[in-house]
């Protein structure tokens, strides 16, 4: 059985163990479970993730209308030579038994990338992978401080962009919690910076902030404030100027989350600033005094509140066909409103 997580599963995806010719990618990060996939498959093409003839993409759709597609190409014989890789989007339980029979048949099959949304420990999707002896599983979990700053650092490094700590950490206080949203957050600075230069904080907020409108984090400040006629404001424009409302979703958790675990702190018996000593990334010092001032007025309880309801929107903004600007302009006026009371 190889199940994979945290350190190990990212050591897999850059040299994946040629004894283990499919692997599983799972997980509540789809963004990861994407980024991972591309990453093992660019490793064993050399970077022809493009080329029909070595990297064949089904997804479920494909193969119901199809039945057997998944085992022929499983089976088939690359033109050019050596394995072919079969990567199979969205995958769930309902093609459990195609991929049984290819896993555990005399005949070793083409490489197998599998990818699939959170499932659960009674998956047979995932069970199946876990006790294949050929099969890799690597749990896909949203990211946290310290995996983005390493991604960070291995990005500006990558594109010879020279940094300090403080640049490092301004750009992860504004990034969420799904890896293709952080990357093209990134990127997005890397572009802004141009390679062989150094970065500042300054360029980060100008890069992550947009052209002439309020950067999500002045959405999110604004908020949480309690300024609502402000806040329905900036999220409108910052809406018209590109942002996804399930970015500015995110974005909102995390700094809930972060204004929860200060607050938590405090009523337990630390202060102020023994509390914010302990978040990483720190506070932005230019931001401080409003962080502080919303940590004391946001009580623990009403915060769970907004957690629970956010993380509920974020599936929503998800689903095909959901008027997911709406929702978030609506939840913008719910907590910032919430805010306006506890203000008074």
């Amino acid at each position: 059985m190889v199940k994979l997580s945290g350190q190990q599963g990212e050591r897999w995806v850059h040299q994946p163990n040629p004894e283990h010719w499919a692997v599983l990618l799972y997980g509540p990060n789809r963004g990861l479970v994407r980024d991972r996939a591309k990453t093992i498959s660019s490793f064993l093409t050399d970077g022809h993730l493009d080329d029909p003839f070595l990297v064949a993409n089904l997804d479920e759709a494909a193969i119901k209308s199809d039945p057997g597609v998944l085992t022929t190409e499983a089976f088939s014989l690359a033109l050019t030579g050596g394995d072919k890789i079969v990567r199979v989007i969205g995958a769930t339980d309902k093609i459990v038994a195609e991929l049984d029979g290819i896993l555990n048949s005399d005949s070793r099959s083409n490489i197998l990338i599998i990818e699939a949304a959170d499932l659960p420990p009674r998956s047979k999707l995932r069970s199946l992978f876990e006790k294949s002896k050929n099969a890799a599983s690597i749990a896909c979990y949203e990211d946290d401080s310290n995996n983005l700053r390493t991604l960070i650092i291995e990005k500006f490094r990558a594109e010879n962009i020279s940094f300090d700590n403080d640049a490092v950490d301004t750009l992860l206080i504004r990034l969420g919690k799904d890896r293709l949203l952080n990357l093209s957050e990134i990127e997005k600075v890397c572009l802004f910076v141009g390679s062989g230069e150094t970065v500042s904080e300054n360029h980060v907020r100008l890069a992550i902030g947009g052209s002439g409108g309020e950067s999500i984090d002045d959405i999110v400040y604004l908020i949480f404030d309690g300024q609502k006629a402000l806040a329905d404001k900036a999220l409108a424009e910052g809406l018209v100027e590109g942002y996804a409302p399930v970015q500015i979703v995110r974005r909102l958790q995390s700094h809930l989350e972060r204004l929860l675990r200060v607050r938590s702190l405090m009523d337990h018996g630390e202060s102020i600033d023994r509390a914010l000593s302990k978040l990483r990334p720190p506070v932005f010092f230019k931001v401080k005094d409003r962080f502080c001032r919303q940590v004391n007025m946001w009580p623990a309880a009403q915060l769970e509140k907004c957690l629970g309801a956010l993380i509920e929107l974020e599936i929503e903004c998800k689903s095909t066909g959901t008027p997911d600007a709406a929702l978030c302009q609506r939840m913008s006026l719910s907590i910032s409103g919430l805010a306006q009371r506890l203000r008074r």
